[in-house]
C-alpha cells in the first residue's frame, strides 16, 4: 500500500488512465482483449461497491440500457476486482451490471483488475466525474472518501480529477448542509449554485430558505439576494419580494398616484 500511496500523491493517472480512457471512449473489442484478458463471470458473483460514488440511477435510462443489452448483449466489459473466493466487486460499470440483471443475464463480460480499496475508489470516482454522472453531493462524498483513505491534500485530489483546488474545497463545503437541503440537491430540486448560496445560513435558515427557493422557483441570483437579505441585520425581518411581483407593485403604485392625484406608497 505504501507504493500505491506514493503514486496517489503524485497523480492518480498512472494507476487507471487506460481503464478510464476505454470506459469513456469505447475502443474496438480487439484492443480490450490485447490490453487485458476478458472473462465472463456469473452475474450473481458480482456485487456493487458500498462506497460507489454514484448513488442515484435514473430508472428510465436504466430501462433503455436494459433493452439495448437484451438486443445486443453487454458490449463493453465491466471492470471488477476480487474481494474473496468467487466474489467480485464492481469498480466501473455498475449501471451495465444493473441493466444486465434486469433482463436476466446469467453471465457478464468482465476485466479483472488487482486494485486495493483506495485505488478502486479513485478509479470509480474519476470515471464518474469524466462522464458527468455524479450530482454535487455524490462528488463531494466521493472526494471526501478519497481524502480520508489516501491521506491526500485538496491540491493532490484536484490535480488527479481535473478540478482546481478551489473547486474541490468548494464542493466539499456542501457536506456541511442540513440533511433536508441535501435531499433537495439529490432529487434535483436545488442546483450547486443554490446550495453554495445557502452555506452561510444557520441550519434552520437553510431549511426555510431552501423551501422558499423550491416553492418559488428562484434562480441562483435570486437565491443569493434572498440569503443577503437574511444575513443583513436591517433586512432580517423583511419578506423576500419576487422581482415580478415587485414590478407589478410599482405599476399599481403609479396608477393609483395618477387616479388619486396624490403620492402613494406601498409597504411590503
Amino acid at each position: 500500500m505504501t507504493t500505491k500511496i506514493k503514486e496517489f500523491k503524485g497523480s492518480l493517472n498512472p494507476i487507471f488512465n487506460s481503464d478510464i480512457k476505454n470506459e469513456v471512449a469505447p475502443e474496438p473489442q480487439t484492443h480490450i482483449t490485447e490490453r487485458a484478458a476478458k472473462d465472463f463471470l456469473p452475474i450473481d458473483h458480482i456485487k456493487p461497491r458500498s462506497d460507489q460514488p454514484r448513488k442515484i440511477f435514473n430508472e428510465s435510462s436504466l430501462n433503455e440500457l436494459a433493452q439495448s443489452i437484451k438486443s445486443k448483449g453487454v458490449i463493453q466489459p465491466i471492470i471488477v476486482r476480487s474481494i474473496g473466493k468467487d466474489i467480485y466487486e464492481i469498480i466501473v460499470g455498475e449501471r451495465r451490471w444493473r441493466a444486465a440483471k434486469k433482463v436476466g443475464l446469467e453471465n457478464i463480460p468482465v476485466v479483472i483488475r488487482e486494485y486495493d480499496r483506495p485505488d478502486a475508489l479513485a478509479v470509480a470516482l474519476i470515471e464518474n466525474i469524466q462522464r458527468d454522472n455524479l450530482n454535487p453531493l455524490e462528488e463531494a462524498n466521493a472526494i471526501q472518501s478519497l481524502l480520508d483513505e489516501c491521506a491526500l491534500t485538496h491540491h493532490q485530489v484536484a490535480e488527479s480529477i481535473g478540478r482546481s483546488r478551489t473547486a474541490v474545497s468548494n464542493i466539499l463545503r456542501l457536506l456541511a448542509l442540513t440533511d433536508e437541503v441535501k435531499t433537495m440537491i439529490n432529487s434535483g430540486l436545488l442546483e450547486m449554485g443554490h446550495a453554495r448560496a445557502l452555506l452561510s445560513l444557520t441550519d434552520e435558515q437553510q431549511i426555510e430558505a431552501a423551501r422558499l427557493v423550491v416553492s418559488r422557483g428562484l434562480s441562483v441570483r435570486e437565491t443569493e439576494k434572498l440569503v443577503h437579505q437574511i444575513n443583513t441585520p436591517q433586512e432580517k425581518q423583511s419578506i423576500f419580494i419576487n422581482p415580478e411581483f415587485e414590478r407589478k407593485a410599482t405599476l399599481w403604485k403609479a396608477n393609483l398616484s395618477r387616479q388619486l392625484s396624490s403620492k402613494v406608497n406601498i409597504q411590503f
